[in-house]
């Protein structure tokens, strides 16, 4: 008996002095995995994360440094699974939850992102990051109402919250809600004189509410300061297109395009300001250069086919439109900018389906049924242009071309006193505009 117990307690013993021994080298490895961590070595850190879990599956150290490995690999399922599992291993530690929350905004799933977020601002009502956090998901579900009533609690907790102001400003312009927007922007300044991106984007919503000479001032402050801020020339330029001041849009245009000539949206603005200076051919090669960068932006397809129009290649333009239309089929003007290019070349019947088209998505256009109207008159229904060109008086019953146009209708359907009195009119419309 004796000798048993001495047996037992040699093997007790010699289990607690592996185990000591065991846990000792897992710190090491662990630490050595922090290293390569820190120096971006995540493949050596991966296996020797790998080799403590062969060892200790669920070493929380270990789960918790390989789940911020495959954060930096962007193997963000691979990070949630990790996340999930520590979530289970330890259900009172609200970090763990924060981090999966953050994995879920990443992936772009803010639906669940938010679920977390609830159950930890449950848990701590008042940390503004938590809020903050949930602010971000909900305003990229475009839940505008819900994301500025958390925007508005962290103000109410902390108003020197870095980004808050900012955010909500950013969100309200996004919504057309300029007036808000501005308010924001101003206390955004207010909190970082030299927060820039604020400084761009309240010019920009000054530029909406129409208050251009105020939209300048700021982007002339800023540029003074930073002459080369790509954004602020940008926005300025295009508040001098407003202003109609072709020649200074261009000056900023050109420069902006010097500093960086990646964004195609920036080349299709300055071909507008080509277009207004009637210089055709530049505006078409600056619509070519904004396809060279994305094949897929819809408006340099439509801006190069008004190209083709001008320089009188109707067969260019109407391939333009068609690969629009492939791109994005709800834009309604697309449909009747073709159906004007078939016009061009007696085409009517092809330009009757479009502007049927242009009609059901935008029923609420004038011109829309005026053009359908002109395009029956040509296909000699007559009693079908007089409908539309009725419908286009109505909706805009001070263009004298519309009397005009119905009043050959008329002539075309014999209506002799419905025709003079149209012509009659259509000029007093024109003496009026006179006096």
């Amino acid at each position: 008996m004796k000798q048993a117990f001495y047996i037992t307690c040699f093997i007790f013993y010699s289990v607690f002095s592996l185990s000591k021994a065991q846990t000792f080298q897992l710190d090491s490895i662990l630490k050595s995995a922090n290293t390569n961590f820190a120096l971006k070595q995540y493949s050596q850190a991966t296996k020797l994360l790998d080799s403590v879990l062969n060892v200790d599956v669920n070493n929380q150290k270990a789960i918790i440094l390989l789940a911020k490995v495959k954060v930096q690999l962007n193997d963000l399922n691979a990070a949630l699974i990790l996340y999930n599992k520590l979530c289970l291993l330890d259900t009172n530690n609200l970090k763990y939850k924060f981090s999966k929350a953050s994995i879920l905004a990443q992936q772009f799933n803010f639906l669940e992102a938010i679920k977390e977020y609830d159950f930890l601002i449950k848990n701590n009502p008042v940390d503004t990051n938590l809020i903050f956090e949930r602010a971000i998901a909900y305003s990229e579900l475009n839940n505008l109402e819900k994301a500025i009533l958390d925007y508005n609690a962290v103000i109410h907790l902390n108003p020197k919250f870095e980004g808050v102001y900012y955010n909500k400003a950013y969100l309200e312009a996004e919504n057309g809600k300029y007036h808000e927007a501005l308010v924001d922007y101003n206390k955004a300044v207010l909190q970082n004189h030299n927060d820039t991106d604020a400084i761009v984007n309240r010019a920009l919503v000054k530029l909406e509410l129409d208050q251009i000479t105020e939209c300048i001032e700021d982007l002339n402050k800023l540029l003074v300061h930073n002459p080369n801020h790509v954004s602020a020339l940008i926005a300025r330029a295009t508040a001098y297109s407003k202003q109609q001041k072709a020649n200074e849009a261009m000056l900023d245009f050109n420069k902006a395009l010097l500093l960086d000539n990646k964004r195609a949206e920036v080349f299709i603005d300055r071909a507008y300001v080509l277009l207004d200076l009637n210089r055709t051919k530049s505006a078409m090669f600056d619509f070519n250069e904004a396809l060279k960068l994305d094949s897929n932006f819809v408006e340099a397809y439509i801006g190069r086919a008004y190209c083709y129009q001008a320089l009188n290649q109707f067969s260019n333009a109407i391939k333009d439109y068609d690969k629009s239309i492939m791109l994005d089929s709800t834009n309604a003007q697309t449909y009747n900018l073709r159906a004007l290019c078939n016009f061009e070349i007696k085409n009517f019947k092809n330009a009757l389906p479009d502007l049927n088209k242009a009609i059901q998505l935008n029923p609420s256009e004038a011109e829309y049924y005026f053009n359908r109207a002109i395009c029956n008159q040509a296909l000699k229904s007559y009693n079908n242009a007089l409908i539309d060109m009725g419908v286009a008086i109505k909706m805009s019953p001070e263009e004298s071309l519309y009397y005009l146009e119905r009043a050959k209708i008329h002539m075309h359907l014999k209506h002799k006193s419905q025709n003079k009195q149209d012509l009659e009119t259509a000029k007093q419309i024109e003496l009026k505009r006179i006096k």
